[in-house]
């Protein structure tokens, strides 16, 4: 799958950064019980570096691409979820 796109490398460190969460938060549960959702504050402690503008707009990106779903609240970013198309590609 991620042969097909082109990340670029804002792209690829926070997509990286939120699948390296997802295998840390979900060690040892049940694939079906597996939680690929991130909310914003924690999105922003993955990726230190990226200023919340950033985060949206390669949030944004990502979704385009259909590797992230993402949830607004207020005009403002609120979670990002990880397809489960992504987590495949992931681990294969």
């Amino acid at each position: 799958m991620f042969d097909d796109l082109y990340l670029d490398p804002d792209e690829a460190q926070l997509m990286n950064a939120i699948y390296k969460n997802y295998v840390e938060v979900n060690k040892g549960t049940n694939t079906r019980r597996r939680n690929t959702r991130i909310n914003r504050d924690q999105l922003q402690k993955l990726v230190p570096n990226f200023s919340p503008n950033k985060i949206r707009r390669v949030c944004i990106s990502l979704q385009v691409d259909g590797l992230v779903d993402l949830t607004f609240g207020s005009n403002q970013l609120s979670e990002i979820d990880l397809t489960a198309t992504t987590i495949r590609a992931f681990e294969n």
